[in-house]
């Protein structure tokens, strides 16, 4: 496996050329969104801080593993701008370009808490990244700190994420970077996408 930064952008004069597909994960800044990525990578690309908020730029990654190739994209958190049901204050111009105009995106990660209950913010992202991102762009919802509901409970969570925002379960997937819950299933959805002909 390899796994290495490109650049850090904030204009889309920045954004890198690639061949690969790419998926972008994005959430509230105190998700988890950076442990998540060292994960699936299994190297320490991405700086867990203690400090919400601290990525402001969109980080680029190649990386490489089984045969996959991709492009993974660290978009800034959101959740701190208090303007509510004002999607533009969650996604400010340079990060709305990237969604809606990179050419090479295939999927966007919205990782969300899975102990928490669905703010409005959540469900509007949701609702945006849905119906804003065309086929063959994909909208995943991926249900982070999954290893503190007890098993019993954790199916019958994932089905009320996905009822409530209205997403097919075979695209909400439940993980946890401490236990390694569901980690395996969803690197292996990740880096199928590096067999994908772009186009």
């Amino acid at each position: 496996m390899r796994t290495r930064f490109i650049t850090a952008a904030t204009a889309v004069s920045g954004f890198p050329e690639t061949e690969w597909p790419e998926a972008a994960f994005l959430g509230r800044s105190n998700v988890g969104k950076s442990s998540l990525l060292n994960a699936l990578t299994g190297a320490r690309i991405a700086r867990a801080s203690q400090s919400p908020g601290r990525t402001q730029t969109i980080n680029f990654f190649e990386s490489e593993r089984d045969g996959g190739h991709v492009m993974l994209t660290d978009l800034p958190g959101y959740g701190f701008a208090r303007a509510p049901n004002k999607i533009r204050s969650q996604f400010p111009g340079f990060i709305e370009s990237y969604l809606l105009g990179r050419p090479t995106l295939r999927v966007a990660l919205l990782l969300l808490d899975s102990r928490r209950a669905l703010e409005d913010e959540d469900k509007e992202v949701h609702a945006w990244l849905s119906e804003r991102l065309s086929p063959p762009r994909a909208t995943w919802v991926v249900l982070t700190k999954a290893d503190k509901i007890t098993k019993s409970k954790l199916k019958p969570a994932v089905l009320r994420m996905a009822s409530e925002l209205s997403a097919p379960p075979d695209r909400v997937f439940a993980t946890s970077t401490t236990s390694g819950l569901g980690v395996v299933e969803l690197r292996a959805r990740l880096y199928g996408l590096g067999a994908l002909t772009l186009g």
